[in-house]
């Protein structure tokens, strides 16, 4: 779009008040929200075919959808899988190939969450990853991101030689990694989408009771949730990640 091009068009599907206000000072020929009870600002949306009420049954996936049916876009795919850029992509090669797994089953051990009461005991995951490091054609994997960082001290020595600690990277980078994995095993959290957007099994311990309309909409996805996190068993992950690396 030149300088002088005014914009068109503003799709917000998250549809909030603030998100709503600053599509209307966008200066937007037209707007169309997503029409959320108690949460949009419809008399500030113009476009002319209304999107109907949100229907907050269906996976937000599936509401998101249904907002952009009103341009004429309908039976989209409700999965995507993301490529990783080329070099991030070489650059997560190249880390596999130095440690000489590049041709190994590689499983992925996601510590963190959001909040530290939504984290799987790090003694569990050790254990996880020692039962895993018997088989010689497999290798595990341990990450955190940078809410974590104050767990990473002292990280090698509970995983020892069962698991490499992966050092923090750039997140694309860490969608490339992703992307070499069988399988992830993840609390309910960022990684958790980004893993399976870049085709990668999941393992998901969930919180008993949550919400699951923002699970991700994969058929290698295993779920966890019969019981409270911290009583999820490492009989029960081990079985569930055996199962996607068959």
């Amino acid at each position: 779009m030149s300088a002088g091009d005014s914009l068109i068009l503003v799709v917000d599907l998250n549809s909030l008040y603030e998100t709503n206000l600053l599509g209307f000072l966008s200066g937007a020929r037209h707007r169309l929200f997503a029409n959320r009870d108690r949460r949009s600002l419809d008399r500030l949306s113009n476009f002319p075919v209304k999107p109907p009420a949100e229907d907050k049954t269906k996976h937000h996936t599936d509401r998101y959808l249904a907002v952009l049916e009103a341009l004429g876009l309908n039976n989209i795919d409700r999965t995507v899988t993301i490529t990783p850029p080329a070099e991030s992509v070489e650059n997560a090669r190249s880390y596999l190939k130095e440690r000489g797994i590049e041709n190994k089953t590689l499983i992925g051990l996601f510590l963190g969450a959001g909040h530290p009461t939504r984290r799987w005991p790090v003694e569990n995951f050790a254990a996880v990853a020692r039962r895993f490091s018997r088989d010689p054609n497999k290798r595990v994997l341990v990450f955190i991101g940078p809410e974590e960082r104050d767990m990473r001290d002292g990280l090698d020595e509970v995983f020892g030689g069962a698991a490499i600690v992966v050092d923090e990277m750039p997140l694309c980078d860490f969608l490339a990694m992703l992307s070499f994995l069988k399988v992830l095993a993840v609390g309910d959290t960022g990684p958790m989408h980004l893993g399976a957007v870049a085709g990668t099994g999941i393992v998901l311990l969930s919180e008993l009771g949550s919400p699951t309309f923002f699970r991700p909409l994969i058929d290698n996805l295993r779920v966890l949730d019969d019981r409270p996190l911290a009583q999820i068993t490492v009989d029960q992950v081990e079985a569930a990640v055996s199962e996607l690396t068959v």
